[in-house]
């Protein structure tokens, strides 16, 4: 057999040591493999040169031969192969430029493959019956299951030569080679972070082409893509990735751990939490001389211990209206009593200044505590005793109770009435829900949604005993309690809300104001509406800072009641009429006579003051 040819590679770069005797020429390498040169030859034309297990180098006659690299096939690495090879380094330093997990693995087979030779020459084992047993004690010994394949292929690797060294090179796992051939620089991998962990979420293959041309401008090692993506689960945790490449917000939802709550922390009647939902369903509202279907909305108040619903209501558009109607029908019910707090969205009809006093930007302004706390308890959550707390905006776990109840209702209410959509694109066929939503009249009206959805919540969400919540039992005898059943049971009774605080939902409240010469102004629905212009109660207030609150209801908008600073209620003043045009635009002679001597009135007593020379002359 003629020498093994080993040479340095075609590279103007200097070879490194651990390369120098891994390669067989190709004639003694289709000796060992018991190929011809020709099909050896094609194998690595069309195979092994491609994947960089064989390249083409010069032999020691000067001639260019392909040369295979020793892990392509363990016959590649026997003894004899090896007592061919002009050595570049001793086994033991080749041994060491593996890792030290690859060293113990090694080792390991070996240990293994001596104690199967030793136990397979003892009288009366045979290999096939027994070798459970054998496999056994290796896990024992090893803390590895091992199969006789593997025991096989691991003695067929093994050179002849008794030495532990050359017999754990023989059997080291030389993928992606020693460890150094495929290390990378610290700086290299820093600059891999820096790119890939970014909010554009560029992909790996990506980035590794940016790093690999830096890499060849500073001289860094670099490993191949297919090494990199094995690379980056190890060195990159989900979470790290999660929050660099989708953000906090996605970051919390998915690996945050949530603060568990403690169910007693709230007692009953202490602290409710309200918030906006659009329905999973269209209903049919007329508009526009024909009937058209609509997604409406409900706002909802709930009780936070008890899960138990308190006051809703349902409407085509959530706004601070439907807040006050849902709270006042939450609170005339004669079992409910006003909470301490209240938990609401963070949305500004929730903090409107109705509601609060003063608006969210005032409140932000005011950096004097006791002034916005004494502003805020001009609001209606003041008047009625109730404490807002806002949750974070775009967080629902400010008010995590009713945003379950909202997905509750979808599954056990929405889908069970004509016109169910989904609250997502795909959630129903397409064509189907175009069909019903076609066929407007059999959906339900608004009237009659308002109706079933009442009698769901009473008779079903309220009143079941059929649900998961583990915190409604009975402390004493684990029995399952309904949620309006556990707030009546355990409920410690609060004050019930003042019937004047409680008159003052009825009405919808503009935040307070200044009365101009033409008396107040208000918008409702788009339009401009003035009254009072004639209001001699009203004279008082004007060309003056004095603010007053005007109450009125959305239904009926020809008067409005006004109140002066502390609630006390001024007068009731009537739209303010419009003159002008001919006679028959409806304005009598007599109307407009009649607002002209009011008019002359009030410049009269303007006008009016004291006559010095009177007082004077009846001294």
């Amino acid at each position: 057999m003629t020498a093994l040819a080993l040479t340095n590679s075609p590279s103007t770069e200097p070879r490194t040591p651990i390369d120098a005797d891994v390669w067989v020429a190709l004639p003694q390498a289709a000796t060992l493999l018991r190929l011809s040169e020709g099909q050896l030859r094609r194998k690595c034309q069309e195979e092994y040169g491609p994947a960089g297990k064989a390249k083409q180098m010069k032999a020691e006659n000067g001639r260019t031969l392909w040369h295979l690299h020793r892990c392509l096939h363990p016959m590649l690495r026997r003894d004899h192969v090896a007592g061919l090879i002009i050595p570049a380094k001793s086994a033991t330093l080749e041994l060491q430029s593996f890792s030290k997990a690859k060293r113990e693995a090694a080792d390991r087979k070996v240990l293994i493959v001596r104690r199967y030779l030793e136990w397979i020459a003892k009288p009366g084992v045979n290999a096939k019956r027994d070798f459970a047993t054998f496999a056994e004690s290796i896990e024992d010994a090893f803390d590895v299951k091992v199969s006789h394949r593997s025991i096989f292929n691991w003695r067929a690797q093994l050179p002849a030569i008794d030495d532990h060294t050359e017999q754990a090179l023989a059997l080291v796992d030389q993928r992606f080679g020693p460890v150094n051939t495929r290390a990378c620089t610290e700086k290299a991998w820093d600059l891999f972070e820096h790119l890939w962990l970014n909010a554009n979420k560029p992909s790996i293959s990506a980035v590794h082409r940016i790093v690999v041309r830096e890499a060849k401008a500073q001289g860094w090692n670099w490993p191949k893509l297919s090494r990199v993506k094995q690379m980056v689960p190890k060195k990159i945790d989900a979470a790290r990735a999660c929050f660099h490449r989708e953000g906090e917000a996605e970051y919390e939802r998915k690996f945050q751990p949530h603060m568990e709550q403690d169910p007693e922390a709230w007692s009953e009647r202490n602290c409710w939490e309200a918030d906006h939902s659009k329905f999973d369903l269209f209903i049919r509202e007329y508009a526009g001389g024909q009937w058209v279907a609509k997604r409406p909305w409900i706002t909802a108040w709930m009780d936070r211990r008890s899960r138990r619903i308190m006051g809703w209501h349902i409407d085509l558009k959530p706004n601070s209206d439907t807040i006050r109607v849902a709270l006042y029908r939450a609170l005339k019910d004669e079992r409910a009593s006003v909470p301490e707090f209240a938990w609401l969205d963070n949305g500004k009809d929730f903090a409107s200044a109705e509601h609060i006093g003063i608006t969210k930007a005032q409140s932000r302004k005011l950096r004097d505590a006791l002034k916005r706390e004494q502003a805020e308890a001009e609001g209606l959550y003041g008047k009625l005793g109730i404490t807002p707390k806002f949750a974070a905006p775009y967080n629902h776990n400010g008010k995590a109770k009713i945003e379950r109840f909202f997905g509750t209702r979808a599954g056990l209410f929405d889908k069970f009435r004509p016109g169910y959509c989904g609250n997502k694109p795909g959630a129903k066929d397409r064509d189907v829900m175009d069909a019903e939503v076609a066929d407007v009249m059999s959906l339900l009206t608004i009237e009659q949604l308002r109706e079933q959805f009442a009698d769901w919540v009473v008779n079903e969400y309220n009143h079941t005993t059929d649900h998961s919540v583990s915190d409604l039992c009975d402390p004493e005898t684990g029995e399952r309690l309904s949620r309006d059943g556990f707030y009546q049971r355990y409920a410690p009774r609060r004050a019930l809300a003042d019937p004047a605080a409680l008159e003052l939902l009825k009405l919808r409240w503009e935040r307070p104001m200044k009365v101009q010469k033409n008396g107040i102004s208000i918008t409702h629905s788009g339009l401009t509406y003035r009254y009072g212009d004639i209001e001699p109660r009203l004279v008082a207030f004007k060309g003056t800072n004095q603010l007053v609150r005007v109450a009125y209801d959305p239904d009926h908008t020809e008067t409005i009641t006004v109140y002066d600073d502390q609630w006390r209620p001024i007068c009731v003043a009537h739209e303010n009429e419009q003159h002008g045009g001919p006679v028959t635009d409806g304005v009598t002679k007599e109307a407009r006579r009649r607002a002209a001597k009011v008019r002359r009135a009030f410049k009269a007593d303007a006008k009016r003051r004291p006559d010095v020379e009177a007082m004077l002359m009846g001294n």
